[in-house]
């Protein structure tokens, strides 16, 4: 008996010694994955409807449009810098990465779409 009692002890220390050799992981949680894609998607969302405000000043032969397209384009680009600064933070995350590629071509496009007598920060 004493015998089994003491073997029982040594599995229990070799298993605790292997568990503490081991780095302890702590997984992300399932919905925080969804919460950074949910968030850039929002953003990606904002920044169509911008783009799509941007095409009508655009289309529109209005006299003065510069003004309104460089607001519509200041929005483009800083929701691009965000939406990839967060899929920057959050690397785990493919779809944060793709929106952030989408984002700032939809950024660049719009830059090579203004006028070019409109001197937007770019």
């Amino acid at each position: 008996m004493w015998l089994l009692a003491a073997a029982s002890s040594a599995a229990l220390a070799v298993t605790l010694a292997s568990c503490a050799a081991r780095p302890h992981v702590v997984a992300a949680p399932a919905h925080e994955g969804d919460r950074v894609a949910d968030q850039v998607e929002k953003m990606r969302d904002v920044q169509l409807g911008a783009l799509m405000q941007f095409d009508g000043v655009l289309t529109s032969m209005s006299a003065d449009l510069c003004p309104s397209l460089c607001g519509h384009h200041s929005a483009i680009c800083d929701l691009a810098t965000r939406i990839c600064a967060i899929s920057k933070n959050n690397s785990a995350h493919a779809r944060a990465a793709e929106l952030c590629e989408h984002a700032t071509t939809t950024c660049r496009d719009a830059s090579d779409r203004l006028p070019k007598d409109c001197l937007c920060e770019k």
